[in-house]
C-alpha cells in the first residue's frame, strides 16, 4: 500500500470538504486515501484516482472495484469464505432459474444503492 502525503493528501481530503466518499461519514484529520482504481488492479497514485475515505469504507473496498464495492455493500456487506463461494456456485448451477429471478432482483437493489458522492453529484 502506497502512503499518500503532504499537498496532495490535503488535495484529495478537499475533494469532499472532509466527508468520507462512500458513506458520507464526516473525517477527522485522520483519514484514509482510497484508490478507485486499486493499484493491484491497475490504478495509480495519480490525483483523479485518489478519494477521501473512512478506516471503515476503506477496509471493505479493500481491492474491489467501484462496482465490486457496491455489489459487496448492496448485499450487506458480506464477506464469504473460498467454501461458502464454492456452494453459491454449485447451488447457481443447480438452480439457474430461480437464481435468474434472483438476479433480475439484485439488479434492481445495487441499481438503488448509491454512494454519497454519487448522491451529492460529485
Amino acid at each position: 500500500m502506497s502512503a499518500i502525503l503532504g499537498s496532495k493528501r490535503v488535495e484529495v481530503w478537499k475533494k469532499s470538504k472532509g466527508f468520507c466518499w462512500y458513506c458520507g461519514r464526516e473525517l477527522a484529520s485522520v483519514f484514509d486515501v482510497d484508490h478507485m482504481i486499486p493499484i493491484s488492479r491497475g490504478g495509480t497514485d495519480e490525483i483523479g484516482n485518489l478519494f477521501p475515505s473512512c478506516k471503515s469504507c476503506n477496509t471493505r473496498k479493500h481491492d474491489r472495484s467501484l462496482e465490486g464495492f457496491r455489489l459487496f455493500m448492496a448485499m450487506g456487506g458480506i464477506n464469504f469464505s473460498v467454501d461458502q463461494r464454492a456452494l453459491l456456485q454449485k447451488i447457481r448451477i443447480e438452480n439457474s432459474n430461480a437464481l435468474n429471478f434472483l438476479e433480475s432482483f439484485e439488479a434492481e437493489q445495487i441499481d438503488f444503492f448509491k454512494f454519497w458522492f454519487e448522491r451529492k453529484g460529485l
